[in-house]
């Protein structure tokens, strides 16, 4: 078993120190104000934006023709949410294609029938593996906005514009989104964001940043698996962007499990991470929100924000949207 380290502590504060490495691209995170959507309904032509959809729930949703988790999600839970009794969402999906593939978007969603809004993001998104400047000319301007690097990518957003949850797949996006539908009044959203730095010989320290604006005390988790890359003749790492072996310490236990101590409202929890033998890491931070203990089948509703950190290449470091 790898050797790993983790040291943690609580510093209950409002501003965070700046980490000693690059941190991640503005990805929206929970409790964050939505980046603006701006386009026309693929179908009707009609202006759509999220003041337009101001005082309603929005789902937001990611996707392309060429990506099969997509259209399951299409098929399946977005066809359940639409077909529901949920007057106040508005599910808006927004397709992240190339102009040659605009009809063949047009042509699935007409078939699917479904009570969604459509908008073409006119380019791609920000794949992992690639940097903004490998595509140029490719990414669509909205994927950049919301730094979506993979699809689907999925967001939910509170009548007054705020991202409360994201990272939704399966039946667990019905269970989040019925749960915040139902809910009068509407509370302000957990924050949950995360940042890291090298600190040296391998060391890597991962920041998580809660909030609570109830003053709940929240339990979090957080999980991680080691990347080593593959190496050159020389003996350098190589970065392809897939193919990483992947080594997990706790196999399959998280590796570190709190309750963060919200009284103050904000926690920032420092969790130090022995990286040195290996190449970089992936990691997926979890805060379970308070009073969901009997939904999502007993387990609960978790807010989810996630990242993979490469030591050496920290141009490619990302954090997980959607």
């Amino acid at each position: 078993m790898p050797k790993h380290i983790l040291i943690a502590y609580f510093v209950v504060c409002f501003i965070l120190a700046a980490p000693a490495a690059a941190v991640y691209s503005a990805t929206p995170h929970s409790g964050d104000r939505a980046p603006e959507v701006i386009g026309q309904e693929m179908h009707t032509g009609k202006p759509v934006s999220l003041d337009v959809l101001a005082g309603s729930w929005v789902l937001i949703v990611f996707w392309n023709t060429g990506c099969a988790p997509c259209k399951r999600l299409i098929d399946n839970e977005l066809a359940a949410l639409s077909a529901g009794e949920h007057d106040n969402l508005e599910i808006v999906l927004i397709d992240l294609d190339t102009e040659s593939q605009r009809n063949a978007a047009l042509d699935i969603l007409s078939e699917k029938m479904l009570d969604v809004t459509s908008i073409f993001g006119r380019g791609l998104p920000l794949f992992v593996g690639l940097t903004d400047a490998d595509q140029p000319g490719s990414v669509s301007d909205m994927a950049r906005e919301w730094n979506v690097r993979g699809v689907p990518a999925t967001f939910l957003l509170d009548p007054q514009g705020n991202v409360v949850a994201q990272h939704l797949r399966g039946s667990s996006l019905i269970d989040i989104c019925e749960y915040y539908l139902s809910l009068d009044p509407v509370p302000p959203p957990i924050g949950l964001r995360t940042s890291y730095s090298v600190q040296g010989d391998g060391m890597v320290e991962l920041l998580v940043d809660v909030s609570s604006p109830d003053r709940i005390d929240l339990e979090v988790k957080v999980d991680y698996v080691f990347y080593t890359l593959e190496r050159d003749g020389s003996g350098k790492p190589i970065y392809r962007g897939h193919g990483e072996k992947i080594t997990n310490p706790g196999k399959g236990v998280p590796e570190y499990e709190y309750t963060a101590d919200c009284r103050q409202g904000q926690t920032v929890e420092s969790v130090m991470i022995d990286c040195r033998g290996f190449d970089g890491l992936s990691y997926r931070v979890q805060v379970k929100v308070p009073g969901t203990d009997d939904l999502n089948g007993g387990k609960g509703i978790w807010l989810r924000q996630g990242g993979e950190i490469y030591l050496n290449f920290p141009e490619h470091s990302r954090e997980f949207s959607g």
